[in-house]
């Protein structure tokens, strides 16, 4: 597993089959545990109720993110479930799910005082600008800045349109100057 990011294969179920050394101190601070069930569990318990429903779609574990609060309700961790082709060795299901999760204070950022001298952007549009250079999709982006979609969608234009970008990715291929 990438040491870089607190990761965890999971069988269908929910169950553990094995973390990594990140994954395993989220456990230690109480971030993440087992249920008496022994499914991983989030202490955030809505972030526990994304993940119990992305693990028990219909179809089987979901693709998708989760924004993990800490006490105060701040955003924390970005949760990245991938469901895998299902693996079977010697008859047996060992896994169909990784999480991995992500600090949102450890996330690489750019150099921002740069991006808002470089193309006149304010704060809000450089956060805005940061969180699509690393990928965050404007729903996620609201989430996290605890804004609407309403409000973010209008920075994210405007983000675009100062350094004279047409597409997302042209934007990108902007801001990788400046990490």
């Amino acid at each position: 597993m990438n040491a870089h990011f607190a990761a965890i294969s999971l069988k269908k179920d929910g169950k553990e089959i094995e973390r990594n050394p990140r994954m395993e101190a989220l456990f230690e601070r109480g971030i993440v545990f087992l249920d008496t069930a022994g499914r991983l569990r989030f202490r955030d318990a809505v972030a526990d109720a994304e993940l119990t429903a992305l693990l028990t779609a219909r179809t089987g574990p979901t693709l998708g993110n989760i924004i993990v609060r800490n006490e105060n309700g701040q955003p924390n961790f970005v949760a990245n479930l991938m469901p895998l082709p299902h693996l079977v060795i010697a008859g047996e299901l060992v896994g169909s799910t990784i999480l991995v999760l992500k600090g949102i204070l450890d996330t690489p950022k750019l150099h921002t005082d740069l991006i808002k001298a470089a193309y006149g952007l304010t704060l809000a549009e450089t956060e805005v600008a940061s969180m699509l250079y690393l990928g965050y999709s404007i729903a996620e982006i609201s989430d996290l800045r605890q804004v609407s979609k309403s409000t973010t969608q209008p920075l994210v234009k405007r983000v675009l349109q100062k350094p004279e970008s047409r597409r997302q990715s042209e934007l990108i291929k902007k801001l990788a100057a400046f990490a």
